[in-house]
């Protein structure tokens, strides 16, 4: 008898299910602390909470043009790239469903 499909793909989608949320959690450490190092002005913008998600869908409404500190810069394009947090939240929920059939 061969191998059973069905526990084959729950296999599947755990390993890809456990892969995205290390990726998350990864992404996560590396941008919790970008928001605190931003200049005055920019956190200013930023909502009063301490939760990730929420500042860095926030940053897509800062104006970038008006930052001319190149090192905040950078972290604003860093913080950008962290966004993906939210894609990530999707596919590991997407992952989660479909691993319990």
């Amino acid at each position: 008898m061969g191998p059973d499909p069905l526990r084959e793909r729950n296999a599947l989608w755990h390993n890809a299910r456990t892969s995205v949320v290390k990726t998350r959690q990864h992404v996560t450490n590396n941008a919790e602390a970008l928001p605190c190092s931003l200049p005055q002005e920019l956190r200013e913008q930023l909502p009063d909470t301490s939760r990730l998600r929420p500042r860095l869908r926030a940053l897509s409404n800062i104006d970038r043009q008006v930052v001319s500190d190149e090192v905040a810069q950078l972290r604003l394009r860093l913080l950008a790239h962290y966004a993906q947090l939210v894609d990530l939240d999707a596919r590991e929920k997407t992952a989660a469903k479909v691993s319990r059939g």
